[in-house]
C-alpha cells in the first residue's frame, strides 16, 4: 500500500512475511532519544506538498512523507461532521479539506481513527492551519492528526467572504437541534442562570435559538450571543442586518441587538460598555412562531475606525418571561 513500516523479513507457515523486529533486536536498528522535544513543522504550500514527490518513480520516496508539516489557509469542506465514525461499528473516516482562495481549490484528507479520544468532537469551524502526519495510501495523499488541537483555525470563515462583507453567519454549520450552540470565534454566554442559545433547527431552516421556557429554566435568566470582533477601520456605509422571529411571547421578555468597543472576549460581558442598536423586531404570537422578520439595515457609521462586536441580549425568566427568540442571517456589510 506504498505506506513505510519498520519490521524484518520473515517466513511464516512456509510464506514470506513481514514481522515486527523482535525485542531483543530494537536496539540495533532503532535509535532512541529523549523525549518531549518540541517539533517543528515543515511549513509547506499543497503545491510544494506534490513538487516534492514530482518525477520519482515511487512516491513514498517523498521527502516529507511520515513527517509533521503544516498547511495554511484550508478549511473542512463538511461542517456538519464529527472527526470520524461515532457508531458501534468504529470504522475509521476520511475528512476532506480544501485549501481557500487565493491559495486556489485543491483538497486532501484527513484520516481518523475513530478510536481517537477526538473522534466524536464536531470539526472546526472556519479555516487556518492545520499541522498533521503526512501520509500516502497507495496514491492517496491523506493526513493524519494527532489531535484536534492540531486544527488551529482562528478566522472564523470558512473561506474568503464576498467584497464588501465584514461579517456573515447563515448557521448552516450548526449541529444538532436543541444542543449547544457552536460557532467559531463566537461567545455563548449564559451570564445568568447558565442558559446559552442553542441550535435551532426546522427543516431546512437553521438558526440560533434561545428561550427561558421548559423545565428546570432560572427564574431569572441573561443570555447572549456576541460575534468576533469586526474591524471597522476603513469601512464606508458599514450596516448590520439579520433575522429574527420569535414565539410563545409570555411577559415581559427582553431581547436587544448591542455594540461594543471595549468588550474583551470575557464570560462576564454585561461588564464592557454596550449600546443598544435599533432594529425591526418580530412580533411574537401567544402560540407558534411568527415569520421571520428582517432587522432592516442598521447604520454602523459611527464605529467607522473601530474594533466592535455585536451581541443578542435575551433577559427572562421561569415562568413569567419565557419568549422564545431566534436569530439567522446575521451580516455586516459596508461598501
Amino acid at each position: 500500500n506504498n505506506t513505510p513500516q519498520l519490521g524484518v523479513k520473515a517466513t511464516v507457515a512456509g510464506l514470506p512475511s513481514f514481522e515486527a523486529i523482535p525485542g531483543s533486536l530494537i536496539s540495533k536498528y532503532v535509535i532512541g532519544g529523549s523525549i518531549n522535544n518540541p517539533v517543528t513543522p515543515h511549513v509547506l504550500t499543497f503545491a510544494e506538498l506534490n513538487a516534492a514527490g514530482t518525477g520519482i518513480a515511487k512516491p513514498w520516496f517523498n521527502r516529507y512523507l511520515n513527517t509533521l508539516i503544516q498547511l495554511d489557509n484550508f478549511a473542512f469542506v463538511n461542517l456538519n461532521q464529527t472527526y470520524s465514525d461515532t457508531s458501534v461499528y468504529k470504522a475509521t473516516q476520511n475528512r476532506d479539506i480544501k485549501n481557500c482562495p487565493p491559495d486556489g481549490n485543491n483538497t486532501i484528507i484527513v484520516r481518523t481513527s475513530a478510536y481517537s479520544n477526538f473522534a466524536g468532537k464536531q470539526v472546526a469551524q472556519g479555516r487556518g492551519s492545520i499541522l498533521s502526519i503526512y501520509t500516502i495510501f497507495n496514491t492517496t495523499k491523506q493526513l493524519l492528526l494527532r489531535d484536534s488541537t492540531d486544527v488551529r483555525f482562528t478566522n472564523p470563515y470558512a473561506c474568503e467572504l464576498p467584497p464588501g462583507t465584514l461579517l456573515s453567519e447563515d448557521f448552516q454549520g450548526i449541529g444538532a437541534n436543541d444542543q449547544v450552540l457552536t460557532l467559531a470565534n463566537w461567545k455563548n454566554i449564559g451570564e445568568i442562570g447558565g442558559v446559552p442559545f442553542k441550535n435551532a433547527l426546522f427543516g431546512p431552516v437553521k438558526c440560533a435559538k434561545v428561550t427561558a421556557f421548559g423545565s428546570g429554566a432560572p427564574a431569572a435568566m441573561t443570555s447572549w450571543l456576541i460575534t468576533p470582533s469586526v474591524n471597522l477601520t476603513g469601512a464606508t456605509a458599514p450596516k448590520l442586518s439579520f433575522m429574527n422571529a420569535a414565539g410563545f411571547g409570555v411577559g415581559a421578555t427582553s431581547f436587544k441587538v448591542l455594540i461594543s468597543t471595549n468588550y474583551n472576549g470575557s464570560n462576564t460581558p454585561s461588564t464592557a460598555t454596550w449600546t443598544e442598536l435599533p432594529a425591526i423586531w418580530a412580533t411574537p404570537p401567544a402560540t407558534n412562531f411568527s415569520d421571520f422578520v428582517s432587522s432592516g439595515p442598521i447604520n454602523l457609521s459611527a464605529y467607522i475606525g473601530q474594533n466592535v462586536h455585536i451581541a443578542f441580549k435575551y433577559v427572562g425568566g421561569n415562568p413569567s418571561a419565557t419568549t422564545t427568540w431566534e436569530v439567522d442571517d446575521v451580516k455586516v456589510t459596508a461598501l
